[in-house]
C-alpha cells in the first residue's frame, strides 16, 4: 500500500507537470507523440482538456506487459479484471471513465464509441515497436515517454533517447520518466552523458523520487532552444 501510494504522487506529479507545461506553451498546433502510451490518459487529456488534434501514440506491448497494465492510474486499475488483451471497446472504458471521474467532464463532451474506434485507429499505433517504426520525416513539439525507458533493454536505451531528441522541432521539449534502480533502470548521470552528444538539448525540469531501495522514480524534462520557454522551468512542481 506504502508503494502503491508513492505511486499516486507519481502520476499526480506527472500530470501536475503535464497541465502547467500545457497551459505555458501547448498550443491547438502542438504537435505530440507519445511512445507507450499505456491506457492512453496523457493523450486525452491532451485532446479533451487543450483541444490538441496532432498527435501519435505508439505502443508495444499488448495483454500483461503492457503499460495499459503495468502503470496505468488508479482509475484503469479498477478496470484490470476485465482485461486480458486490450481491444478497442476496453480503452474506451478507460477513456470514457478516466474522463468523467477524474477531468470532471460530461458525458455530452466525450466522443462516441465509434467516433473514438475511428480515432483510436488513426492515431494509436498497437504493437508497434519505436525503434522500428519509420518516423524519418516527421518531427514533434512534444514527445512523451512515461515509465518506458527502464523496460529497453540497457544497450537500446541510448538509441531510444537520440531517437527521440532527433524527432524534436526546433522549439520543443521531450518528457520522460523512468526508474531508476531496476534491472535496466537509467541514472541521471547515465542520462546527462547520452545527452552530450546534443548540445542544443537541455534540462530544465529534474525530479527524482525514491519508492524503496531498489526502485526509485526520476522525472526529467528535456528540450530545445530553452530560451523559447523564458527560463520558467524548474523544479517547483
Amino acid at each position: 500500500m506504502y508503494l502503491e501510494s508513492k505511486e499516486i504522487i507519481v502520476t499526480s506529479t506527472i500530470l501536475n507537470i503535464f497541465d502547467n507545461v500545457a497551459e505555458k506553451y501547448l498550443t491547438r498546433a502542438t504537435k505530440v507523440l507519445e511512445i507507450g502510451f499505456g491506457s492512453g490518459i496523457h493523450l486525452y487529456r491532451l485532446f479533451h482538456k487543450y483541444g490538441i488534434e496532432k498527435f501519435l501514440g505508439i505502443e508495444k506491448e499488448e495483454g500483461l506487459n503492457s503499460n495499459f497494465y503495468q502503470h496505468s492510474p488508479i482509475t484503469s486499475k479498477k478496470l484490470y479484471h476485465e482485461f486480458q488483451n486490450p481491444e478497442y471497446d476496453s480503452f474506451y472504458k478507460v477513456y470514457k471513465k478516466y474522463l468523467l471521474d477524474e477531468l470532471d467532464l460530461s458525458t455530452k463532451s466525450l466522443l462516441t464509441e465509434l467516433d473514438f474506434i475511428d480515432t483510436f485507429e488513426s492515431k494509436f499505433k498497437l504493437k508497434t515497436d519505436f525503434l522500428k517504426y519509420n518516423l524519418i520525416d516527421e518531427k514533434y513539439d512534444f514527445i512523451i515517454a512515461s515509465k518506458v525507458l527502464h523496460y529497453i533493454d540497457i544497450e537500446s536505451q541510448r538509441k531510444f533517447i537520440e531517437k527521440c531528441i532527433s524527432l524534436l522541432s526546433d522549439k520543443a521539449f521531450l518528457f520522460l520518466s523512468f526508474y531508476t534502480k531496476t534491472t535496466n533502470g537509467i541514472s541521471m548521470e547515465r542520462f546527462k552523458t547520452i545527452l552530450e552528444n546534443f548540445p542544443t538539448i537541455e534540462t530544465f525540469i529534474n525530479i527524482e523520487f525514491n519508492l524503496d531501495e531498489s526502485e526509485n522514480s526520476l522525472i526529467v524534462f528535456v528540450g530545445n532552444s530553452i530560451d523559447y520557454f523564458n527560463g520558467e522551468g524548474d523544479n517547483s512542481y
